[in-house]
């Protein structure tokens, strides 16, 4: 009887398809024997992520999954709090407070052109009687 090197080596020069499934333990050896396929393939990558998978499967998916628990926890909190009552009441707080401002401006729409050009020669005076104030403190305290 030939040895399994010889076996081996004449089942790879045979002229049909040698179909070889890949194995990583004595149990899948056995499988594949009585599957009845006639060689087998193992690769190291194999065996150690077959005896290493209990890692990923048990340990890091409890995180990941505890992880994602937490963060939709997180989430509701900040769509209730966040969204729903900080912004959307700001947004209307706003849009409340430029509307009685726009109300309480129309006293001042005349519809006057030269009224207009003065409240923007009247406002420009005052910015800039603001920003000398400003610039002679820094400059004096600097």
């Amino acid at each position: 009887m030939a040895s399994k090197g010889k076996q081996f080596k004449a089942l790879l020069h045979a002229p049909e398809i040698l179909v070889m499934p890949g194995v990583y333990d004595g149990y899948s050896v056995r499988l594949a024997e009585r599957s009845g396929f006639k060689a087998a393939s193992i690769s190291g990558a194999g065996v150690s992520e077959s005896r290493l998978g209990w890692l990923d499967r048990g340990i890091i998916d409890s995180i990941i999954n505890a992880l994602a628990y937490i963060y939709r926890g997180a989430a509701a909190f900040v769509s209730i709090f966040g969204d729903r009552w900080l912004i959307d009441n700001s947004v209307d707080t706003f849009a409340a407070r430029t509307w009685d401002l726009a109300l309480s401006m129309r006293s001042i729409q005349t519809g006057r052109v030269r009224q207009y050009v003065m409240f923007i020669v009247v406002g420009t005076v005052v910015l800039f009687v603001i920003a000398t104030i400003w610039w002679n403190r820094t400059a004096t305290a600097g």
